[in-house]
């Protein structure tokens, strides 16, 4: 039995995996760049969260110039979504824009993710991102003695 009938969910997930943990930003691009074609029947909140995440990986490959063109393209796809759905495509536009160094965009974004959408997985990731921003992410829990 196949792993999955949707190579670009694998992809896709593959690539958010690397991103997240700060590894083969390179691969990462190469994978989300192979999703970019196959857009026929995706619904249009996921592609504008893969947009995101292509634009993180771009940024995560200082490829400056094109992860800021995926970060409108992905703001421009998410207009008229439902908030929850418009709350992810912020979360990955605060990732590409954390990626690039630019820290008050990245807040910005984060900030607008967390309005849209206070409770569930995107706040978590807001979390989790503000903290490494910080300084204060730990992977692993510390041993207090």
């Amino acid at each position: 039995m196949p792993v999955s009938k949707n190579p670009d969910a694998m992809r896709v997930a593959l690539a958010t995996c690397l991103l997240a943990q700060n590894k083969e930003p390179e691969r990462a691009c190469k994978l989300l760049e192979q999703t970019q074609g196959t857009t026929q029947g995706v619904p249009r909140a996921d592609l504008a969260r893969r947009i995101g995440r292509y634009a993180w990986a771009l940024g995560a490959c200082n490829r400056r110039p094109e992860a800021e063109a995926k970060i409108q393209e992905a703001l421009a796809k998410a207009q008229g979504l439902p908030d929850a759905d418009v709350a992810g495509v912020h979360y990955f536009v605060g990732e590409a824009w954390r990626a690039l160094g630019e820290t008050t965009k990245a807040r910005e974004a984060f900030q607008e993710a967390v309005t849209l959408r206070p409770d569930g997985v995107t706040a978590l990731s807001v979390e989790k991102a503000l903290a490494k921003m910080d300084g204060t992410w730990h992977a692993w829990p510390t041993q207090h003695g």
